[in-house]
């Protein structure tokens, strides 16, 4: 289902690309001061100002082991905004597309140095950013595609995630 959030910034991705299509330079400086610098330069703030959740292994009600504990310091805004988080790694992924797509119009157009700041941009996106905002789906590729450290750390994603809900629960 999508999310209030995911829906806006979604739509304000897709809108700032179809102005890049209509004209290309003021397009394209509206998506990196837009996109990149104020949405994604917030997220990068957030994450970097975050503490993390004071959380001890072996307690009560969750019992998480000490590499559960470690996983939930490393991603506080995670595990404090799971939801959040989701929807805005979906604007992550949508922007990351998108600056694909676009990065290739500005350099048919001549906008060089536009276009490589923009794909520059959605590999970061990529490799970075969502993996550090909600990692879910980084390990579940990781683990397709057979690096098994990455794959471990998916495992305890989903057992603190199953602590986390079971102490909910009861």
């Amino acid at each position: 289902m999508w999310s209030p959030i995911s829906f806006v910034g979604i739509l304000a991705v897709l809108g700032v690309m179809i102005w890049a299509f209509i004209d290309p330079q003021a397009g394209a400086y509206a998506y990196i001061v837009g996109f990149i610098a104020l949405f994604e330069g917030w997220l990068v703030l957030l994450l970097l100002t975050a503490r993390p959740p004071a959380v001890a292994a072996h307690a009560p009600p969750y019992d998480f082991t000490a590499e559960e504990v470690d996983y939930i310091r490393r991603h506080p805004l995670l595990f404090r905004f799971p939801g959040t988080m989701k929807s805005f790694v979906s604007i992550l992924g949508i922007g990351a597309l998108a600056g694909f797509v676009l990065s290739i119009w500005l350099g048919l157009n001549g906008q060089w140095i536009e276009a490589a700041v923009i794909l520059v941009n959605a590999f970061f996106v990529g490799t970075y950013l969502t993996r550090r905002l909600h990692p879910e789906s980084y390990y579940a590729t990781a683990a397709a595609r057979g690096c098994h450290e990455q794959a471990s750390e998916g495992r305890v994603y989903a057992s603190t995630w199953e602590k986390i809900l079971n102490a909910r629960h009861h």
